[in-house]
Protein backbone atom coordinates (compact mmCIF):
# COMPACT_ATOMS: atom_id res chain seq x y z
CA UNK A 1 0.00 0.00 0.00
CA UNK A 2 1.01 3.61 -0.44
CA UNK A 3 0.52 5.27 2.94
CA UNK A 4 -1.28 8.10 1.12
CA UNK A 5 -4.28 5.76 1.31
CA UNK A 6 -4.17 6.41 5.08
CA UNK A 7 -3.59 10.17 4.82
CA UNK A 8 -6.56 10.79 7.11
CA UNK A 9 -4.52 9.65 10.13
CA UNK A 10 -1.02 10.11 11.56
CA UNK A 11 1.67 7.56 10.75
CA UNK A 12 1.35 5.53 13.95
CA UNK A 13 -2.38 5.05 13.33
CA UNK A 14 -1.77 4.34 9.65
CA UNK A 15 0.73 1.62 10.59
CA UNK A 16 -1.77 0.16 13.06
CA UNK A 17 -4.43 0.06 10.34
CA UNK A 18 -2.02 -1.59 7.89
CA UNK A 19 -1.08 -4.19 10.47
CA UNK A 20 -4.72 -4.84 11.40
CA UNK A 21 -5.76 -5.53 7.81
CA UNK A 22 -2.64 -7.55 7.04
CA UNK A 23 -0.71 -5.24 4.74
CA UNK A 24 2.97 -6.14 4.82
CA UNK A 25 4.60 -3.75 2.34
CA UNK A 26 4.37 0.02 2.22
CA UNK A 27 5.49 2.88 0.03
CA UNK A 28 5.49 5.78 2.47
CA UNK A 29 3.92 9.04 1.38
CA UNK A 30 6.13 11.99 2.34
CA UNK A 31 3.14 13.68 4.02
CA UNK A 32 3.46 11.20 6.85
CA UNK A 33 6.83 12.62 7.88
CA UNK A 34 7.04 16.14 6.42
CA UNK A 35 5.63 19.15 8.26
CA UNK A 36 2.25 20.37 6.98
CA UNK A 37 3.25 24.05 6.70
CA UNK A 38 4.89 24.91 3.35
CA UNK A 39 7.70 26.99 4.85
CA UNK A 40 8.47 24.27 7.40
CA UNK A 41 8.28 21.64 4.65
CA UNK A 42 10.89 23.52 2.61
CA UNK A 43 13.17 23.77 5.65
CA UNK A 44 12.62 20.04 6.31
CA UNK A 45 13.82 19.23 2.76
CA UNK A 46 16.91 21.38 3.29
CA UNK A 47 17.73 19.90 6.72
CA UNK A 48 15.97 16.55 7.08
CA UNK A 49 15.92 15.09 10.60
CA UNK A 50 17.78 11.90 9.70
CA UNK A 51 17.90 10.54 13.26
CA UNK A 52 14.11 10.96 13.57
CA UNK A 53 13.68 9.19 10.23
CA UNK A 54 15.69 6.23 11.50
CA UNK A 55 13.11 6.02 14.32
CA UNK A 56 10.36 5.98 11.67
CA UNK A 57 12.08 3.00 10.06
CA UNK A 58 11.93 1.25 13.45
CA UNK A 59 8.20 2.07 13.73
CA UNK A 60 7.63 0.19 10.47
CA UNK A 61 9.72 -2.74 11.61
CA UNK A 62 7.93 -2.91 14.95
CA UNK A 63 4.56 -2.87 13.13
CA UNK A 64 5.68 -5.76 10.90
CA UNK A 65 5.40 -3.61 7.77
CA UNK A 66 8.25 -3.62 5.25
CA UNK A 67 9.02 -0.04 4.17
CA UNK A 68 9.46 -0.78 0.48
CA UNK A 69 9.78 2.74 -0.92
CA UNK A 70 9.61 6.42 0.01
CA UNK A 71 7.64 8.96 -2.01
CA UNK A 72 9.68 12.16 -2.50
CA UNK A 73 8.56 14.21 -5.47
CA UNK A 74 11.55 16.06 -6.90
CA UNK A 75 10.59 19.33 -8.59
CA UNK A 76 12.55 21.68 -10.87
CA UNK A 77 12.61 24.28 -8.12
CA UNK A 78 14.51 21.98 -5.73
CA UNK A 79 18.13 22.85 -5.11
CA UNK A 80 20.77 20.18 -5.63
CA UNK A 81 20.92 19.82 -1.83
CA UNK A 82 17.14 19.19 -1.68
CA UNK A 83 17.47 16.60 -4.45
CA UNK A 84 20.35 14.86 -2.67
CA UNK A 85 18.50 15.01 0.64
CA UNK A 86 15.75 12.86 -0.88
CA UNK A 87 18.33 10.09 -1.15
CA UNK A 88 19.68 10.74 2.34
CA UNK A 89 16.10 10.45 3.65
CA UNK A 90 15.53 7.18 1.78
CA UNK A 91 18.79 5.82 3.19
CA UNK A 92 17.81 6.84 6.75
CA UNK A 93 14.45 5.10 6.22
CA UNK A 94 16.28 1.98 5.06
CA UNK A 95 14.85 1.77 1.56
CA UNK A 96 16.55 1.59 -1.82
CA UNK A 97 13.53 2.94 -3.71
CA UNK A 98 12.02 6.38 -4.16
CA UNK A 99 8.84 7.13 -6.08
CA UNK A 100 8.53 10.61 -7.49
CA UNK A 101 5.93 12.81 -9.13
CA UNK A 102 8.83 14.71 -10.64
CA UNK A 103 9.34 16.92 -13.65
CA UNK A 104 10.72 15.14 -16.72
CA UNK A 105 13.51 17.73 -16.85
CA UNK A 106 14.75 16.75 -13.38
CA UNK A 107 15.72 13.21 -14.43
CA UNK A 108 19.32 14.10 -15.25
CA UNK A 109 19.93 15.74 -11.86
CA UNK A 110 18.12 12.95 -10.02
CA UNK A 111 20.15 10.31 -11.85
CA UNK A 112 23.45 11.67 -10.55
CA UNK A 113 22.35 11.11 -6.95
CA UNK A 114 20.47 7.87 -7.69
CA UNK A 115 23.68 6.35 -9.05
CA UNK A 116 25.77 7.79 -6.20
CA UNK A 117 23.46 6.31 -3.52
CA UNK A 118 22.43 3.16 -5.41
CA UNK A 119 18.76 4.05 -4.97
CA UNK A 120 16.13 3.45 -7.67
CA UNK A 121 13.76 6.28 -8.54
CA UNK A 122 10.42 5.34 -10.05
CA UNK A 123 8.92 8.24 -11.95
CA UNK A 124 5.19 8.46 -11.24
CA UNK A 125 2.72 9.41 -13.94
CA UNK A 126 -0.56 11.33 -13.81
CA UNK A 127 -3.45 11.45 -16.25
CA UNK A 128 -3.13 15.10 -17.22
CA UNK A 129 -0.87 15.42 -20.26
CA UNK A 130 1.16 18.55 -19.60
CA UNK A 131 4.62 19.54 -20.82
CA UNK A 132 7.39 18.45 -18.43
CA UNK A 133 5.11 16.21 -16.35
CA UNK A 134 4.94 12.41 -16.51
CA UNK A 135 1.82 11.06 -18.26
CA UNK A 136 2.83 9.33 -21.50
CA UNK A 137 5.16 6.47 -22.44
CA UNK A 138 7.30 9.06 -24.23
CA UNK A 139 7.72 10.99 -20.96
CA UNK A 140 9.09 7.88 -19.25
CA UNK A 141 11.36 7.19 -22.21
CA UNK A 142 12.70 10.75 -22.18
CA UNK A 143 13.57 10.46 -18.49
CA UNK A 144 15.31 7.08 -18.83
CA UNK A 145 17.15 7.64 -22.12
CA UNK A 146 20.88 7.86 -21.50
CA UNK A 147 20.45 7.49 -17.73
CA UNK A 148 21.66 4.85 -15.30
CA UNK A 149 19.68 1.76 -14.38
CA UNK A 150 18.41 3.66 -11.33
CA UNK A 151 15.91 5.81 -13.25
CA UNK A 152 12.82 3.64 -13.68
CA UNK A 153 9.01 3.75 -13.70
CA UNK A 154 6.39 3.91 -10.96
CA UNK A 155 3.42 3.12 -13.20
CA UNK A 156 0.08 4.40 -11.96
CA UNK A 157 -2.29 2.21 -13.93
CA UNK A 158 -5.38 4.30 -13.14
CA UNK A 159 -3.76 7.50 -14.37
CA UNK A 160 -2.32 5.68 -17.39
CA UNK A 161 -5.79 4.46 -18.45
CA UNK A 162 -7.31 7.90 -17.80
CA UNK A 163 -4.68 9.37 -20.16
CA UNK A 164 -5.84 6.86 -22.83
CA UNK A 165 -2.83 4.54 -22.73
CA UNK A 166 -2.87 0.74 -22.50
CA UNK A 167 -1.16 -0.38 -19.26
CA UNK A 168 -1.16 -4.07 -20.24
CA UNK A 169 0.75 -3.29 -23.43
CA UNK A 170 3.13 -0.98 -21.57
CA UNK A 171 3.71 -3.59 -18.83
CA UNK A 172 4.37 -6.36 -21.34
CA UNK A 173 7.00 -4.26 -23.13
CA UNK A 174 8.58 -2.50 -20.14
CA UNK A 175 8.14 -4.72 -17.06
CA UNK A 176 11.91 -4.78 -16.49
CA UNK A 177 11.88 -0.97 -16.07
CA UNK A 178 8.92 -0.79 -13.67
CA UNK A 179 9.79 -0.78 -9.97
CA UNK A 180 6.34 -0.11 -8.49
CA UNK A 181 2.72 -0.13 -9.59
CA UNK A 182 -0.10 2.02 -8.30
CA UNK A 183 -3.54 0.47 -8.61
CA UNK A 184 -6.90 2.13 -8.08
CA UNK A 185 -10.33 0.68 -7.47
Amino acid sequence: VQSYSFRDRPLDQALQAMSTIGLGYCEMWSGHVEPKDNAAKEEWRKNPPLDDLKKVRKQFKDAGVDLYAFNYSFRETYSDAEVENGFRIAKALGTRRITASANVSTAERIDRYAAKYGIYVGMHNHSRIVKNEFATPDDFEAAMKGRSKFIVVNLDIGHFVAANFDPVDYLSKNHHRIITLHLKD
